[in-house]
């Protein structure tokens, strides 16, 4: 398996971490060059893996996979010999449960000092909530998210996103590790990270905590320019799809009226524009609004599915899709969504099989041929051992 190139190669990152948000920060992290190794269990059924094997092979993908039973004393013997050559770790189990198995930020520290530790979970650890489980919904309904999202007449909306895991989770483990990456570049400390997805999600609807902590005033649904105003929304066409309209600024909203053929939007009120705009959209199709504004600057766009999505100009012109090495062939994939002139993200192998490259991750740690087989021959591998 090759070796990463990128601006993070020589950042080598143990994953214990499952489900989304962790998993999606290393992703990251190991398409710019840094070398992921996904400590996993040989038995624990892992629901991205079994449920989603497609988005895995993405979401897993330039990373390798240990497989080992962490309540095997010999599994701890492994990481903390690891843990000496490797520059973070990343999980997401419930407080307390890596410190039961010897592999705390406390402990394993004291075996290298210069650790960067992130622990990511729904409630931190020091919330009185820290043990109960959690999933996305739970944590926007917690944040308040939901509460001012959807409509006043169908309620909160579900989502098709988890915004709470990438948003709280995902972009928070990122911003931390790197930040604390830096901090030991110039001090050569390491330290330890507690990343609650519950405050990264609060910290997600900042405008609308801002407003309630100055004024009072609880948003609501349908209330705010940003949240189902008349300009700002989705309306069903004759075809039974739908336009999304983001008109919010007067050009913007001028070019929306001209587009539509209705001067008189720019005198009415919020609510004469909402009706004005469910009645006009809904006399066309969608293919006939989009050639209406594909010229205009209006902020008014197709909502489209994905497989429609895949197929605008953009992709091809940014190098959005990109095509990965498989096991027998190569794999279409999202690609990493940054562009850099210098060190441009790298695409080594999708989503690995359990235990595929451990072996060699193992021995770049120092581990002997003679060391592999005899725990091989313990079973610490579990029942998939690394090729």
């Amino acid at each position: 398996m090759k070796m990463g190139v990128g601006p993070l190669q020589d950042l080598k990152i143990l994953d214990f971490s499952t489900l989304l948000p962790g998993p999606c920060a290393t992703l990251i992290l190991a398409d710019l060059g840094a070398e992921v190794l996904w400590v996993e269990s040989p038995k624990r059924r892992d629901l991205i893996r079994e449920l989603k094997p497609h988005g895995f092979q993405t979401l897993f993908r330039n990373k390798q996979s240990l497989c080992l039973d962490l309540r095997n004393s010999s599994s701890k013997t492994v990481i903390h010999r690891l843990v000496r050559e490797y520059d973070v770790i990343l999980e997401g189990f419930r407080p307390g449960v890596m410190k039961r198995l010897g592999l705390d930020y406390e402990t394993l520290s004291q075996l290298n000092p210069a650790l960067v530790y992130c622990s990511c979970t729904g409630f931190g650890q020091t919330s009185p909530r820290s043990d109960r489980g959690t999933h996305d919904i739970n944590l926007q309904a917690l944040a308040g998210i939901l509460s001012f999202g959807g409509t006043k007449e169908h309620g909160p909306p579900i989502d098709g996103v988890p915004w709470a895991d990438l948003m709280g989770g995902t972009l928070f483990i990122l911003s931390s590790i790197l930040s604390a990456i830096h901090h030991r570049t110039r001090t050569g400390e390491g330290q330890y990270l507690d990343v609650s997805m519950l405050d990264g999600a609060l910290f997600a609807s900042l405008f609308q905590v801002a407003q309630y902590l100055q004024t009072g005033e609880e948003p609501l649904p349908q209330e705010d320019l940003l949240n189902g105003g008349s300009h700002y929304g989705i309306y069903a066409t004759r075809d039974q799809r739908f336009l999304s309209v983001g008109s919010l600024e007067p050009v913007f909203l001028e070019a929306l009226a001209e587009g539509l053929g209705e001067p008189t939007l720019l005198s009415l009120n919020d609510r004469g524009r909402q009706i004005l705009l469910t009645r006009r959209i809904a006399e066309k199709t969608l293919g006939e609004w989009i050639e209406i504004f594909k010229d205009s600057d209006a902020c008014v766009e197709p909502v489209l599915k994905i497989s429609e999505s895949l197929q605008q100009p953009h992709l091809k012109a940014r190098g959005t899709l990109v095509e990965v090495p498989g096991e027998e062939k190569l794999q279409k994939q999202v690609a990493h969504p940054v562009r850099y002139s210098k060190t441009p993200a790298s695409y080594r192998n999708i989503g690995p099989a359990k235990g595929r490259g451990a072996k060699e991750a193992l021995t770049r740690c120092g581990f002997s041929q003679t060391e592999l087989n005899e725990l091989e021959k313990g079973g610490i591998f579990g029942e998939h051992p690394p090729s």
